[in-house]
């Protein structure tokens, strides 16, 4: 991590710790009683001003700047799925921001979430799963995944890794996301970041500095295993990992 000095950066991350939960209270007090009556796509991009505000908290307290790499090559005219690096809370509200509408594969837990966050979370029509159910976790991925895809022309965001992992590791790499793509026939985007040097999973510091998110051109699925798949996105992802750019 940089060497920055510590009580600034503490008090940095104290104040984006502060306001994240001042602004939700008010956001969700304004936002419970009418949001559930938005047409899904407005509602859509209605919710997700809360994590785009938690951004620029994040920014604004804390120096955490980001840039986008090849959103140029994101399919503009069919569903794709999303299979993405994990590393931090960062990455879980900025891609949905940036790719919506998409419904992203999370753990059910997350509804649960005080704050009226989970509340949000639910309205956006995610695929959420019990993880200690493995297989219906996967049952649930490929029918309401292929119902978003199909029915909805909506892209799905998975993180096959399951849980944030610290940055020089990873996780085993599930094949769900690879095998929804097989079923739905459509491409794969593969996405890989640095958000975890900033946005640590474990810790109270956050570091100022620039977040590179990077995607591949769209991947076919086509004639492809689960597996092979899989280690074809495992191996994109961990080799394009960017390295740090502190300030």
């Amino acid at each position: 991590m940089p060497s920055q000095p510590k009580p600034v950066n503490r008090l940095r991350t104290a104040l984006f710790v502060f306001s994240v939960p001042a602004f939700t209270v008010l956001y969700t007090l304004f936002s419970i009683a009418f949001v559930r009556l938005i047409p899904y796509q407005k509602r859509f991009a209605y919710l997700t001003i809360w994590s785009r505000m938690v951004i620029w908290l994040a920014k604004t307290c804390c120096g955490i700047r980001y840039q986008f790499h090849g959103m140029d090559q994101l399919p503009k005219d069919q569903p794709y799925v999303v299979i993405a690096k994990h590393q931090s809370q960062w990455e879980t509200f900025h891609l949905v921001n940036v790719l919506q509408p998409i419904s992203i594969v999370c753990k059910k837990e997350l509804l649960k979430t005080p704050l009226g966050i989970g509340y949000g979370i639910s309205l956006l029509q995610p695929i959420a799963i019990n993880r200690d159910d493995p297989r219906k976790a996967l049952k649930d991925i490929q029918n309401q995944g292929l119902a978003r895809l199909r029915d909805d022309n909506m892209p799905v965001l998975i993180f096959p890794e399951g849980t944030r992992t610290p940055v020089d590791s990873k996780g085993k790499y599930a094949r769900s996301g690879a095998a929804l793509a097989i079923a739905a026939n459509v491409p794969v985007i593969f996405a890989t970041h640095n958000a975890g040097y900033f946005w640590p999973s474990k810790g109270f510091d956050k570091f100022a500095g620039t977040i590179d998110v990077h995607f591949s051109e769209p991947v076919s699925s086509h004639g492809k295993t689960a597996l092979e798949l899989t280690r074809e996105a495992e191996e994109w992802i961990e080799s394009h990992l960017p390295s740090p750019r502190y300030r």
